[in-house]
């Protein structure tokens, strides 16, 4: 997802709370999370990002990327995915 591949690449991002966003994105130290219904949010996420500085919103795009590959690393992935099904196998049994 563009979301992810944006952090990854080190870029700071601004994203709309909905979906999965929150999962990687803390507002302000990683990323900017916005309600998409209010475009006086975008407008403000915009001139945060903007007043923040490039020293800043480089800060920011580093703890992106290192969020992504903490999270989508593909060990980390892996025993998620077993815990999951780990889970999901003691809930169906009889």
């Amino acid at each position: 997802n563009a979301l992810i591949e944006a952090m990854a690449s080190g870029l700071p991002v601004i994203a709309p709370n909905i979906g999965g966003a929150n999962t990687y994105i803390e507002n302000a130290k990683n990323g900017f999370l916005i309600d998409t219904r209010s475009s006086k949010a975008i407008a403000k996420a915009i001139t945060t990002a903007w007043m923040v500085g490039p020293e800043k919103l480089a800060t920011i795009g580093v703890a992106a990327r290192q969020s992504v590959l903490a999270h989508c690393d593909p060990k980390s992935y892996i025993q998620r995915l077993d815990d999951l099904y780990s889970k999901l196998l003691t809930r169906s049994s009889p």
